[in-house]
């Protein structure tokens, strides 16, 4: 399928800890490659050259990859941040509107496409409730993300899980750096500095 979009950039955050796994999360195999080999063929084959994965736990097995035209970044602290942190340490690696993508995702190819062929340059991938208790749930209004939560008794209506795949325009990006780096909890997860911000630039689901 050929996609139209000036997205050519990508953010992948691969650096937390699973205590289930001894390595990384996104290096489990799925149909003989890995969750990152199937992740970044993916990118590629939509011509999205320019990946940025930041790591952490166990980094070496990145180091291992061999992949062209990706870049690394080290979050030495990985163990007591969330992944806004990780995403601030890309800070001078992004430089437009860019994917931004966790690590360990499993999904179908069409869900880039989506993103990619969205009007909106903020736009999140939302699914149906999985139901696992650690998912989370959104609230749309009038077509945009009213409200991200793990706890369901926040929201005034389900509308969908977020899968943690989603556009950020460069403009939103910088808004929410402003907004982390005024902020005193290093564990704050990226996608609530999105509801943070979401006045300055609607997301779309």
């Amino acid at each position: 399928m050929e996609v139209k979009s000036n997205i050519r950039q990508a953010v992948i955050l691969a650096a937390g800890e699973r205590e289930d796994f001894d390595k990384p999360a996104t290096f489990l195999e799925i149909e003989g490659t890995t969750i990152i080999e199937r992740l970044i063929r993916i990118l590629k084959d939509k011509e999205i050259n320019r990946i940025i994965i930041i790591v952490g736990y166990k980094s070496y097995y990145f180091e291992n990859l061999n992949i062209k035209d990706v870049e690394l970044i080290y979050s030495d602290r990985f163990k007591w941040t969330g992944t806004m942190h990780s995403l601030v340490l890309a800070e001078n690696y992004i430089d437009e509107d860019f994917l931004l993508i966790e690590g360990n995702l499993i999904f179908e190819e069409k869900a880039i496409d989506y993103l990619l062929e969205s009007k909106s340059r903020n736009c999140l991938v939302l699914v149906n409730e999985s139901g696992s208790g650690d998912e989370g749930l959104v609230e749309t209004r009038a077509g945009t993300v009213f409200r991200i939560s793990k706890d369901m008794h926040q929201l005034g209506k389900i509308d969908g899980e977020f899968i943690g795949l989603s556009s950020i325009s460069i403009e939103n990006y910088r808004h929410m750096l402003i907004d982390f780096k005024l902020s005193k909890n290093p564990y704050l997860h990226y996608e609530y500095v999105l509801m943070n911000v979401k006045d300055k630039e609607k997301m779309i689901s």
